[in-house]
């Protein structure tokens, strides 16, 4: 178990708030039971969830012994899915560890899980298909892809994109139709849509991110970055689109006529590559996290301006990053097992 205490300094809005220790790797972290439970999976395969407030841990289970891959939590707070490298995936009680359900994929890892945003469908990318399933477990649809899917969003009851080399799609989960399908020579690794649906976002194997408006089916792209584009998010105004793959997370603006023919507002505080990044959900903040082992907090201004609102040491590099759905937390997880909750003072 690795030293759990809070013995770096935060600083700015960041005050310590409690810290846990996982065996292995943490890769996934989720907040569960209305905010009151944190729970994370490792590359292990092992799933903990602690006390959100005092990080007494609550339960444990061994749910992938091959290997973890992904966790989700159901927006209704009260269960989650976590997929391996086993071909499995299982559903949770997040209350008590109870594994609720066990889907048998077959063969391939199960490298993405979303929820609907009514938690009532779940979907599941395994190889080269998407599994579309009820609430129940009952398949509803299968979305055929012409290489491994690499990135799943729901944005809609009904509406799901995906990405994998090459394509990037919007799907009817009711009936499995494809609704759009961009073709782009390019390994897309991450994807981002903006709310309501109208910007589709990939990031690429090849330092670049492609998007495409969908309403006028424009469609560009930025180039230039130091390493792959395995993140990238909009913020909840749709303005924001926050992107991975260097020393500082790029911010483009998205409003009037950009981002085409502006540059991005770079946000450099991290000594290293940027590992992992987080919109908070009421309020134009980032979240950022690199292989420096820091944690750090911006607010972007209307006029297009990133100001460090407050920063923490991890020791270790950044593996996830998880804000509490009334903004008030953030809890990070670094590659040396440690689990920090930190409260944020707006």
């Amino acid at each position: 178990m690795p030293d759990v205490s809070l013995n770096a300094a935060a600083m700015g809005v960041l005050a310590p708030g409690c810290a846990a220790g996982v065996d292995g790797y943490p890769l996934a972290l989720g907040w569960a039971g209305g905010g009151g439970l944190l729970c994370t999976l490792s590359a292990e395969g092992a799933l903990t969830c602690f006390d959100g407030r005092t990080a007494a841990n609550q339960w444990r289970a061994d749910a992938h012994p091959s290997g973890g891959l992904v966790l989700a939590v159901n927006p209704d707070g009260r269960t989650l899915v976590t997929g391996g490298q086993d071909g499995t995936a299982a559903v949770w009680a997040t209350a008590d560890g109870t594994r609720l359900q066990d889907f048998a994929i077959g063969g391939s890892w199960v490298t993405g899980a979303a929820w609907a945003p009514d938690g009532n469908v779940l979907a599941l990318a395994t190889g080269r298909e998407v599994q579309v399933l009820n609430r129940d477990g009952a398949e509803l649809a299968r979305l055929p892809h012409p290489s491994t899917v690499a990135a799943i969003a729901f944005c809609g009851r009904r509406e799901l994109a995906s990405a994998c080399y090459g394509r990037a799609a919007f799907w009817d989960v009711d009936d499995g139709a494809p609704r759009e399908i961009f073709d782009w020579k390019n390994a897309f690794i991450a994807l981002a849509v903006s709310p309501g649906a109208g910007i589709l976002a990939c990031g690429g194997q090849d330092g670049s991110v492609h998007f495409w408006r969908r309403e006028s089916g424009q469609d560009s792209e930025m180039r230039g970055y130091q390493s792959n584009v395995a993140m990238l998010a909009f913020d909840a105004s749709g303005r924001w689109l926050a992107t991975g793959g260097d020393a500082h997370a790029s911010i483009w603006d998205f409003s009037g006529g950009g981002p085409e023919g502006t540059a991005p507002i770079q946000l450099a505080a991290d000594r290293q590559r940027v590992t992992v990044l987080a919109w908070s959900r009421r309020q134009p903040v980032l979240a950022t996290g690199g292989l420096d082992g820091r944690l750090s907090l911006w607010r972007l201004g209307v006029s297009g301006s990133g100001r460090l609102m407050g920063a923490a040491e991890l020791g270790a590099a950044v593996t996830a990053i998880a804000w509490r759905a009334d903004d008030r937390a953030i809890a990070v997880s670094a590659a040396n097992g440690r689990v920090a909750v930190f409260r944020v003072r707006f």
